[in-house]
């Protein structure tokens, strides 16, 4: 069945369904993340790509240890959003917004668990891309711009602790990243972030 180009977007939807309703999630992840490769070849599909993605992504948040598969499915909602639009990704007004602040909430969920775990280098990862799906909403909102300034600080707090859990310097290049990260914190973040910043610690 899965040869047959005309009938595999339904059948893969309906194997994931049919996959959620009986508790078989191995079935289910396999299913969508096979359903998400017919989204760049720009044909119609019976279902938007950000609700596989969430859909998915929910599925994988469920079992401990799906952390790196949980992160590479959100870097490539990051990733599509900014190519496609967001709201031609997330959805037009409220329900665009709605799907945008589970991203970035969920993101940033999930790596304040990495960090809890001490799993210290995805905790940086899901903390950078907090702030690139806040990036994504009106950044004007204070609201908004605090978020974006706690993860990026945090971010950078994981790579030290990462360092220092590793006992080996942080390369050339991650210096910088760090540098430019806190640099991005300072340019979007209200003073009173920082003040806050010992209480999130």
């Amino acid at each position: 069945m899965k040869t047959c180009f005309d009938f595999t977007p339904d059948f893969l939807s309906l194997s994931a369904h049919e996959a959620v309703a009986c508790h078989a999630l191995p079935v289910a992840i396999s299913s969508l993340s096979n359903l998400l490769s017919f989204y760049t070849l720009g044909r119609s599909m019976p279902t938007t790509e950000v609700v596989v993605l969430r859909t998915l992504i929910t599925i994988l948040i469920q079992d401990p240890g799906n952390e790196v598969e949980v992160l590479k499915f959100m870097k490539r909602v990051h990733d599509r959003a900014s190519e496609l639009g967001t709201e031609c990704f997330f959805g037009k007004e409220e329900t665009g917004r709605r799907e945008k602040n589970w991203f970035a909430v969920t993101s940033w969920n999930t790596g304040t668990k990495c960090g809890k775990e001490k799993k210290y280098e995805l905790c940086a990862e899901f903390l950078r891309l907090v702030s690139g799906f806040y990036g994504l909403v009106d950044c004007q909102e204070e609201e908004n711009s605090i978020m974006v300034c706690k993860s990026l600080i945090l971010s950078v707090s994981a790579m030290v602790a990462s360092e220092n859990q590793k006992k080996t310097a942080l390369t050339d290049s991650e210096v910088k990243q760090a540098v430019e990260l806190l640099d991005r914190a300072g340019k979007v973040c209200p003073i009173s972030c920082f003040l806050d910043y010992n209480a999130l610690s």
